[in-house]
């Protein structure tokens, strides 16, 4: 048994939660509404334009939006069965200024919209651990 938001819970119920949860986040409806997200934080409002960069796939966002569906039923799916490997980054040097660069790592536009929806699914469970943490260790952030 394990406590859950003050009531003790047998653990298959909290397993047989965590599943369904897993499966509502990374539903291809779920992932539709991460790429809408991923769109809008791309979003040069100057221009109007969504400014995403190629990653390692060298997949542009047209093509992308032209076959959304099925790449989103592919991440789901792929999510889904334990199968889904991320692709290698695309690295880029920019120019800092004379004489350095910085290294930028560019994910592929079908990773990205998979570690937001991890992100979405891991997040209140990390939370709740850190409160947790911090609840009984007494420190305060």
């Amino acid at each position: 048994m394990r406590e859950l938001g003050g009531r003790r819970k047998p653990s298959h119920l909290n397993q047989n939660l965590t599943v369904l949860l897993f499966e509502e986040f990374f539903s291809v409806e779920a992932l539709e509404a991460q790429f809408g997200a991923f769109l809008q934080s791309h979003l040069d409002v100057i221009r109007n334009v969504h400014r995403v960069a190629r990653g390692s796939d060298r997949v542009e966002l047209a093509i992308f939006r032209r076959d959304l569906s099925k790449h989103l039923r592919a991440a789901s799916r792929k999510v889904l069965q334990g199968r889904y490997t991320f692709a290698a980054l695309l690295e880029r040097e920019i120019p800092k200024d004379a004489s350095e660069t910085r290294t930028i790592s560019i994910s592929t536009i079908r990773d990205a919209i998979v570690q937001r929806a991890l992100y979405g699914y891991l997040y209140e469970f990390v939370e709740a651990q850190l409160e947790e943490v911090v609840r009984t260790s007494g420190y305060v952030v």
